[in-house]
């Protein structure tokens, strides 16, 4: 059955994950040992883009201390991490103007962990000034391995860990209020990062209902950089000056009589630009893109083509 540890679960920067909004109402299906979860037909409803990057190329590291590895939300926006031999962790996230540390850090995941393997974590953080407090507990439990099947393919080796999450909130105005959520997550490893994620909530007293669905539904794509033995860069493409001003120019060779088409998304998923059809040929192509328009700010161009595809996180600088 298989393990998950700091070697082939925690982020590296410069992973990118590509992340597709899901159909809701899916149900988790069934936990266990070798089981099968299908999700083949789901539909698709949105998309985003998952980035890390070092924390010392921040420009906020120094306010969260211990965390080695970060996420860029773009607008000024970040979230930082701890990686260890032992534990993948959430120290906080900065918001434009203000930083918010957790007092007891989010553990995302214990290593080794393995079918059946259980564990709980408690993170606190609170809002200066406002006299506002935010306690989570969540109870991990890994429920079962097998195979998970994705319109994006079939994946063997999978395990699932099912989350309940009790959130209790606390300020002057409103008392204290709770809240409630269940997630299935599926992780393979090799890949560092969930494959997919299911969620259930509500809000509401503890009278109130327990679990409802209608939270989030994604699937992450592989990225060929945290996948042993799928070439990094089918195409041999750059992207240049980086950081841009400008215009960006992008160089790859296209083989034979493949197809292929450049999405640039920003740092929230959202596509900024495209280039397909007549503008790509067979053999060296050199694109150049205006970026004059685009706000200062981190990027992510991506060749998706027939022969594979890869991405790299660019910069707008004006």
């Amino acid at each position: 059955q298989p393990i998950l540890t700091a070697a082939n679960m925690n982020p590296r920067p410069g992973d990118i994950f590509y992340g597709h909004g899901l159909d809701t109402n899916l149900a988790a299906g069934a936990s266990g040992a070798n089981v099968t979860w299908n999700f083949a037909s789901v539909t698709e409803t949105g998309l985003d883009t998952t980035v890390y990057i070092a924390c010392d190329s921040t420009p906020y590291c120094d306010s969260f201390p211990g965390s080695n590895i970060a996420q860029s939300a773009g607008s000024d926006i970040y979230q930082y991490y701890s990686t260890s031999a032992t534990k993948f962790s959430k120290i906080g996230e900065h918001y434009p103007g203000s930083n918010l540390l957790y007092t007891k850090t989010q553990e995302l995941l214990q290593y080794p962990l393995t079918y059946n393997n259980v564990f709980v974590d408690t993170a606190v953080y609170a809002y200066a000034g406002i006299g506002w407090m935010h306690t989570q507990i969540d109870s991990y439990k890994c429920d079962g391995y097998g195979t998970l099947i994705l319109p994006t393919g079939t994946d063997t080796g999978v395990v699932r860990i099912r989350v309940s999450t009790t959130s209790i909130d606390s300020n002057a105005f409103s008392g204290i209020t709770r809240t409630w959520a269940l997630y299935y997550l599926w992780y393979k490893p090799g890949f560092h990062n969930p494959i997919m994620g299911i969620g259930y909530d509500t809000v509401g007293s503890a009278t109130g209902s327990l679990f409802v669905a209608g939270a989030e539904y994604w699937v992450k794509n592989y990225n060929p950089a945290s996948v042993p033995g799928i070439s990094t860069n089918p195409f041999a493409m750059k992207a240049f000056p980086n950081p841009a001003s400008d215009n960006l120019h992008i160089s790859f060779t296209l083989p034979g009589s493949a197809t292929a088409a450049i999405t640039v998304t920003d740092m929230l998923g959202r596509v900024v630009a495209t280039v397909s059809g007549k503008e790509i040929v067979s053999g060296a192509n050199t694109v150049v893109l205006p970026v004059s328009s685009f706000p200062s700010g981190s990027y992510i161009v991506r060749l998706q083509g027939s022969a594979g595809s890869v991405s790299q996180q660019v910069t707008i600088n004006r």
